[in-house]
């Protein structure tokens, strides 16, 4: 039903899924910077897609999806907090 990645939303929360597990789905809020993983079950999902409150939305993040990763010795200088160590 639900994939690892997807983003959706539940009275008004967004949610990214983290995990399946046989009971259910690992999310965790992706609009809090304090949230933590939670489970939701199956049943819950599937109640909330047949009433309509828990719907797939996109990711606001899909954008970094194709940015080149920094390497690592430049990461500080990316950064902008000092230079990068010498090798």
């Amino acid at each position: 039903m639900l994939r690892i990645n997807d983003v959706v939303m539940l009275e008004d929360i967004r949610y990214r899924i983290l995990d399946t597990v046989d009971i259910g789905y690992f999310w965790i809020n992706i609009d809090s910077d304090k949230s933590f993983p939670e489970l939701i079950t199956r049943s819950e999902v599937e109640d909330g897609i047949l009433s309509e409150r828990l719907k797939t939305v996109d990711d606001p993040f899909s954008h970094l999806v194709s940015r080149i990763p920094v390497p690592q010795q430049n990461l500080w200088v990316a950064l902008g907090v000092g230079r990068s160590p010498s090798p």
